[in-house]
């Protein structure tokens, strides 16, 4: 659900069951088509979908209306199929993220965040599945000079950006490496990950 460009949807390929990408912004299924020519694209929403033995989505629930959301997710879900939600959380206590985070906060104005009052994942998913599961993973990303450039540019919020605005987020990564100095093999950025899983049926 909320495929985008792929980044979750072609490490699930790889590993072996039929995968089903929805993403109901067209542009963003085009550049998932055009990544992944082998996969089933749907420009659709989640719930426009059959049933479902999983459901993962990465990096979009925060953009859903979940409490209206989760309650068509259950009932695509076969009995005892799972709801998977997932992001990555640029750890700020770290100043390459802090500063990331200083670039790309003028940009989200009313916008919905992970960490943002208006996504409660645990409170509005459990009403619908009952006990919900969350786990943290420790998970750091090595990044290179240039590196940054990549990880700002596929933020949501900047991805969407007019083409001059997406112009000059491309140069301000180096800056913030510049400042940095970090050593030539690159510098581990801490990057863990959230997950919240949810049992139709349980």
């Amino acid at each position: 659900m909320g495929a985008g460009t792929g980044k979750l949807t072609s490490e699930l390929m790889a590993r072996g069951p039929r995968v089903i990408a929805v993403e109901p912004v067209a542009q963003m299924a085009g550049a998932l088509s055009a990544r992944l020519p082998d996969l089933q694209v749907l420009v659709a929403t989640a719930e426009s979908t059959g049933l479902a033995q999983a459901l993962p989505a990465a990096q979009s629930p925060h953009w859903f209306a979940l409490g209206a959301a989760v309650q068509k997710i259950r009932r695509l879900l076969r009995p005892g199929g799972w709801l998977v939600l997932l992001w990555n959380r640029r750890d700020r206590s770290h100043p390459t993220w802090q500063a990331v985070a200083e670039l790309v906060e003028p940009l989200r104005a009313e916008d919905p965040t992970p960490e943002g009052d208006r996504w409660r994942s645990a409170h509005a998913v459990g009403r619908e599945f009952g006990a919900v599961v969350h786990r943290r993973f420790a998970h750091t990303v090595t990044a290179i000079c240039g590196g940054l450039e990549d990880s700002v540019l596929s933020i949501s919020n900047v991805a969407c950006q007019p083409p001059e605005v997406r112009r000059r987020m491309r140069t301000e990564p180096d800056r913030i490496w510049s400042r940095r100095a970090p050593l030539p093999g690159g510098d581990r950025l801490p990057y863990p990950t959230d997950a919240y899983l949810g049992r139709a049926g349980a």
